[in-house]
């Protein structure tokens, strides 16, 4: 279930960013419970949610904590609170592997003062390294 969760997340980003990765229909409502579940524990707003997918991400503790309910609801942190992407390197489409490789080596060891700004922190870096390569 952890891989469905980790692909639905991956293949969400790429579609709204490479505008080439049609979700599956099978994944559509686990996408809607995934956001909507996350959405309502940091009580984050649609808009925001919408302008974040093109890489606007402002410092914003309730976007923070939304990124951080994905990552962690899809089980992309290890032991000790890292984010862990290359675990789930087998998942994202060889179109665009090379790329995350790339990015990952850059932005995997950022950290922030709690989980929240961690994950936004490692969100805004890869956008910011390869707009191609949005993980949100």
């Amino acid at each position: 279930m952890r891989n469905v969760f980790v692909f639905l997340l991956l293949s969400v980003s790429l579609k709204v960013v490479l505008g080439a990765i049609e979700l599956p229909e099978h994944l559509k409502g686990p996408a809607k419970i995934l956001r909507k579940t996350c959405q309502a524990e940091v009580n984050v707003s649609d808009d925001l949610i919408e302008k974040s997918k093109n890489g606007y991400l402002p410092e914003n503790k309730e976007l923070q904590c939304y990124i951080d309910c994905l990552f962690r609801t899809v089980g992309l942190y290890d032991d000790k609170g890292n984010i862990i992407f290359d675990e789930v390197a087998h998942l994202i489409p060889i179109e665009i592997k090379e790329k995350l490789d790339a990015v990952s080596a850059k932005c995997k060891t950022i950290h922030g003062s709690n989980k929240c700004e961690t994950a936004w922190l490692t969100v805004k870096c890869y956008f910011e390294a390869d707009p191609e390569v949005n993980v949100i």
